[in-house]
């Protein structure tokens, strides 16, 4: 489907004005129309100054500042994103969060939703971030460091008010572990919307918006709860703006439900464009069209911005760029694929934690390490802000962790890698688990192994690894499970340099 192609739902009405009103419409039933552009972008981490092929944020700062011109400025325009802003690229890292924070302050965003990835940097930043934006930071579902965040926020737009509630991805116990979970307590979807729905209805908005860090359809390992299921169980919500899949949905209606949605895939690729038709005498939405409008057609437009920020913009684009070409060190030969930059990582998490053992995945396997190694190469390998976690494992924990791996990778899915021990199978077929150090680590032994992984990995990896993370549970009530909160960059960047 051509993203830039408008689309219409015509289940709000075929004819504006005619259905609400029926034959009898009359020039005061036009007048309680309110146009309202509603604009977003989501998944951006921190892509700025990277160009149209991998998108780029100051490409969609162009558009906005067109676009809202267009719809007569900004108290007819609402402008939302809906998360995973922060980190992503080495200028999100170096500025901990607040290039983003800048664009979005000096481009007038109305609302922020954060997203998974905006937890990466700790929960104590995310709070201060939070404090930093001019934009309501919404999330309904969202209770941080003892402090609920702001549920749902109303906003006038042309004359119409506009119902904007927020939520946070859902599931982020799947991919987040240790420190960074410390403080962060989610609800329930249905319980949230089942709280929130009646404050909202109190306030008789016009239109009413749900902006989510989630996709339309999370997958079965999340044991995920699709949009429409929400769309369909709460009809009063006219639009849900999405976030998190990167997929590019110009507008569609979820399930069986009226509810539109619309999502503008990742990294500053397109922006979401949605006009939406108000009827403010009967406080409901009469026609919506949407569309995505493609950012490879925009200029770069940091002028869109106020001189503060974009002098601030252009100072961390230059430090990202002064930082990036920095050389940690040598490697000797090519180091490419998955077993071998996976034997890498490990050996970098075993240095780092002193730990026997380790097991990892490969974040990116199309990453290549070969002579003078940059800051560039060492963020390509390892994009993600995942911390080494240790666990002091008794042998029968350890052959439960190493066997849901067996499995997985003879039923060809992901799997991780590990480095440290060998396992041989003796001759009755039990598997013999021999150490470092060359002796073997027996059934009756009492040893416990140091085993590092990364806090993605223990928090099952997006919903797979569930021996893992059960044990690793059951090992931090126990306190044989800590967070370094040592980043699998910082053990690879460190390894590099000393080897």
């Amino acid at each position: 489907m051509d993203i830039i192609t408008t689309l219409r739902l015509t289940a709000f009405l075929l004819v504006a004005i005619s259905a609400a009103a029926g034959p009898w419409a009359t020039a005061e039933d036009a007048r309680n129309i309110r146009h309202v552009l509603i604009l977003e972008s989501s998944d951006l981490h921190s892509h700025v100054g990277t160009g149209p092929e991998e998108g780029d944020w100051l490409l969609l700062a162009d558009l906005i500042d067109k676009e809202r011109k267009k719809a007569g400025g900004a108290s007819n325009t609402l402008l939302v994103d809906c998360g995973d802003t922060l980190p992503g690229t080495i200028a999100g890292i170096l500025s901990r969060g607040e290039l983003a924070v800048e664009i979005m302050n000096g481009l007038k965003y109305d609302a922020w939703i954060p997203g998974n990835h905006d937890f990466e940097l700790g929960p104590k930043r995310l709070l201060e971030v939070i404090g930093e934006l001019h934009p309501a930071t919404l999330a309904a579902n969202l209770n941080l460091l003892g402090k609920p965040v702001t549920p749902w926020k109303l906003f006038k737009k042309n004359g119409a008010e506009i119902a904007v509630i927020g939520m946070t991805s859902p599931y982020l116990s799947k991919w987040l572990w240790g420190d960074n979970m410390e403080g962060v307590a989610l609800t329930d979807m249905f319980d949230t919307l089942d709280k929130v729905m009646p404050e909202v209805a109190k306030a008789k908005p016009d239109m009413t918006i749900l902006a989510i860090h989630q996709g339309r359809f999370p997958p079965a390992r999340l044991d995920g709860t699709p949009l429409a299921k929400i769309a369909e169980r709460y009809p009063q919500i006219d639009l849900i703006l999405g976030g998190h899949s990167h997929q590019l949905v110009p507008g569609e209606r979820l399930g069986k439900s009226r509810t539109w949605y619309v999502e503008p895939g990742g990294h500053g690729i397109a922006l979401g464009w949605v006009m939406a038709d108000i009827d403010i005498l009967r406080h409901r939405v009469a026609d919506i069209h949407s569309k995505l409008l493609p950012a490879k057609n925009a200029k770069p437009a940091i002028s869109a911005m106020p001189p503060d920020t974009a002098a601030k913009i252009k100072r961390w684009l230059k430090i990202t760029t002064q930082e990036s070409k920095k050389i940690v060190g040598k490697v000797h030969g090519k180091i490419s694929g998955k077993p071998r930059l996976g034997n890498l990582f490990q050996t970098a998490m075993m240095a780092k934690t002193n730990a026997e053992a380790a097991f990892s995945g490969v974040v990116d396997a199309a990453a290549v390490l070969e002579g003078d190694v940059s800051e560039a190469d060492i963020f390509a390998a390892l994009p993600y802000e995942d911390t080494i976690c240790v666990l002091d494992l008794e042998r029968g924990d350890f052959l439960r962790i190493w066997q849901e791996q067996q499995d997985r990778a003879k039923e060809q899915r992901s799997a991780l890698y590990w480095s440290g021990v060998k396992i041989k199978r003796a001759r009755d077929g039990t598997p013999k688990i021999i150490l470092a150090n060359g002796s073997e680590w027996k059934p009756d032994s009492p040893k416990r192994l140091k085993v590092a992984f990364s806090s993605y990995d223990l928090a099952s990896g997006g919903g797979r690894f569930h021996t893992l993370t059960e044990i690793a549970a059951k090992l931090k009530r126990e306190n044989r499970a800590r967070d370094t909160q040592i980043t699998m960059r910082q053990a690879l960047r460190n390894f590099i340099a000393k080897k």
